[in-house]
């Protein structure tokens, strides 16, 4: 499977590829191919930010961080499904 995307990504003109025709696939091949595509994105964004921050002269930080009120989780919660920009 994973030549079969690379033949797919890189050759798609010059060298056949399942991926091609996804009728023929089953849905855990599939599913292994989106894998391999997401995993191929989520790369490329993190070579691409840790790019541009040394560039500008941040802080690489590839981790979302949250700050949670535990006393407040709920009222936190209710107030930010609520509120629409």
């Amino acid at each position: 499977m994973d030549k079969d995307f690379t033949f797919f990504k890189v050759d798609s003109e010059s060298k056949f590829s399942f991926q091609s025709c996804p009728f023929i696939l089953n849905a855990c091949t599939k599913s292994l191919g989106l894998y391999y595509d997401n995993r191929i994105s989520m790369y490329s964004e993190r070579r691409i930010t840790a790019l541009y921050s040394l560039v500008q002269g941040q802080q690489l930080n590839p981790y979302l961080r949250l700050k949670v009120r535990r006393d407040h989780i709920i009222d936190d919660a209710l107030v930010r499904k609520c509120w629409r920009p």
